[in-house]
């Protein structure tokens, strides 16, 4: 049996839906924590991605846009031990939701790509 390739690109241009990244970065919010490198806090995310959606959509469909470095933090841990936690972007962050969303997705055939879909919202 001869194996069909995947319309990646379709694939993507479905993902990065403007209604997908507006849920991602309510989720990405919503899970607060510290902001990356870039020094954005996540309450900053929305409204960076008012301004730069159209940009960082063409990034991603081009394969342009690189994730940026880790920040790193020492947490404690017991015994007066710590350890590195590595903290990335709200944009990256954001990314990585939408990610994880699309393989859930993919792995249980929807057939719609849209994460309103996916959360049963719409």
């Amino acid at each position: 049996m001869k194996r069909r390739k995947r319309d990646t690109n379709h694939l993507i241009e479905r993902v990065l839906y403007p209604a997908n990244l507006t849920i991602a970065c309510k989720e990405v919010v919503r899970n607060k924590g510290a902001g990356g490198i870039d020094g954005m806090s996540v309450s900053e995310l929305k409204h960076h991605l008012d301004l730069h959606r159209n940009q960082l959509v063409e990034e991603m469909l081009t394969c342009a846009y690189l994730p940026q470095s880790i920040r790193g933090k020492e947490i404690p841990k017991g015994g007066g031990k710590t350890r590195q936690l590595g903290i990335p972007t709200a944009i990256d962050r954001m990314l990585m939701i939408l990610a994880s969303i699309a393989k859930r997705n993919r792995r249980l055939g929807r057939s719609e790509m849209t994460f309103t879909y996916f959360l049963g919202i719409n």
